[in-house]
Formats: structure tokens, C-alpha cells, sequence
């Protein structure tokens, strides 16, 4: 058959494409140009780089991507922040309203959670998933991925990660979580001396408590750039399209 393109070259035209934010027709002026720079080798069709999102042995090699570039900064971050954020897709799903007999519409989107370090604003590590999947359950893999590359002294999230397990892995890591609890929270430790510690710091340290949870808007802010940057619309029409493409 056809000989396959290289995969770096695949990958870099991947990056390319999302970041000037071109379609792929006009993206081959660009790739040419980066060719003839030495940047690539060969010059893929625009439908090859199309099909490229879609095939998931690319997400490795893009989620390597990402620690490389946050390397560079491992002296200068220890303070981390997680939260979740959207992303809308040109995918409808549909169903049949039984009560009134018309059909309904809902766009499908996806859920991209991730890890900035709170000076930089650098994204440490990113889970993808289905945008009603919740974000408790991700926290700790966004917390492992970090800790390869970073030393965690403080972590922050907003209540939808409180949790024992949660806290608890932060402490392993190294770090004091700064994760406020909920109204309906209590003090019982349950196997945990860190949920207690922290209950009681929560409740009677409030204002010390707060001045540290509030560099979590860290995280808002790099989610605002980036959709200021690239959009809040996703232009591949699979789950690993949108995984490769986020």
C-alpha cells in the first residue's frame, strides 16, 4: 500500500492546524512553509491531517507534548490549581419529547480537566472526557501526572473535589490541599487525619484559609486565555478528535 507519513510530521501539522486555526485546505500553504524551514519532511495531504485526529495512538504523543513544554518551569511552580471547563462540538444528539411529540436537540460537549501551576498559568497535565462526566474522579490523575514533573507543596480546587480520597492524595504528594468543604461536610475523619486537620482549619482559620484557596482563579484564568486564544468550539466530530484536538 501507500507508504505512511511520518508521525512527527503528522503530529507537528496536528499542532499547526489548531493553533493558527485554519482549515485544512489552507493549511497547506502553512505546512509548505514549514517544510521548505525544516520543520517537516514530507508534505501530508490535508485529509491525512484530518484523519490524524482521529486515531488515538497521537494522544500519547500530544500529552508528551504537553509535559515537555511545562518541564522548562519545574523550579519556578509548586502551587497547582484544578477545575474542569467545556467545550462545545458541531454534534447534535437528539431524542423524542414524549410529553409534547416533537423531537429535541442538544449540542454534545466535552469536559477538559486540568492542573496550571498558579504563577505561570502553565497546564501541568489534562484529562478529556464525555461533558457530563463529573470531576472529583480526576483529580487525583491530574495529581499524578503533575507530580512526575513538578514538586507539589500546594494544591486548590473548589468544592466539587472535596472528598477524603481526594485530600488524601495530595498529602502523599506532598502538598497541603486547599480544597474548601461543603455545607453539609463533617468533621468525622473516617481513616482520615487530614480531613479533620483540614476541617478545622476551614472552619476556624476561614480568612487564612481563603487567601490561599483564592489563587485557584488561576486555573479561570487559563481557561479564559485559551478560549480567547483557539475559541470554545471544537471542529472534530469524534470524542478522540476532541481529546487529540483539545
Amino acid at each position: 500500500g501507500k507508504p505512511k507519513k511520518e508521525f512527527s510530521d503528522l503530529a507537528f501539522a496536528c499542532c499547526l492546524k489548531v493553533y493558527s486555526g485554519f482549515s485544512g485546505r489552507r493549511l497547506t500553504s502553512e505546512l509548505e512553509l514549514s517544510r521548505s524551514q525544516g520543520y517537516i519532511e514530507e508534505l501530508p495531504h490535508f485529509n491525512t491531517v484530518l484523519n490524524t485526529f482521529n486515531q488515538k495512538e497521537i494522544t500519547p504523543a500530544l500529552q508528551n507534548i504537553l509535559r515537555l513544554t511545562s518541564f522548562p518551569l519545574r523550579e519556578v511552580e509548586s502551587n497547582f490549581a484544578a477545575d474542569s471547563t467545556g467545550f462545545s462540538t458541531s454534534m447534535f444528539s437528539r431524542w423524542v419529547d414524549k410529553r409534547f411529540g416533537k423531537d429535541k436537540t442538544e449540542r454534545i460537549w466535552v469536559k477538559a480537566h486540568a492542573m496550571c501551576g498558579v504563577k505561570t498559568n502553565v497546564i501541568s497535565s489534562i484529562e478529556i472526557t464525555e461533558g457530563t462526566a463529573g470531576d472529583s474522579p480526576y483529580f487525583i490523575p491530574l495529581l499524578h501526572s503533575t507530580s512526575e514533573t513538578f514538586r507539589i507543596r500546594e494544591v486548590t480546587a473548589d468544592k466539587a473535589y472535596s472528598s477524603r480520597d481526594n485530600l488524601e492524595a495530595a498529602v502523599k504528594q506532598g502538598a497541603i490541599p486547599y480544597i474548601p468543604f461543603k455545607s453539609n461536610a463533617i468533621p468525622n475523619r473516617r481513616g482520615s487525619k487530614v480531613w479533620s486537620v483540614m476541617y478545622d482549619y476551614y472552619l476556624n482559620r476561614r480568612a487564612e484559609f481563603l487567601k490561599r484557596y483564592h489563587k485557584r482563579s488561576n486555573i479561570e484564568s487559563t481557561f479564559s486565555m485559551v478560549k480567547r486564544k483557539f475559541g470554545n468550539n471544537l471542529k472534530t466530530k469524534t470524542l478522540t478528535g476532541n481529546t487529540n484536538e483539545i
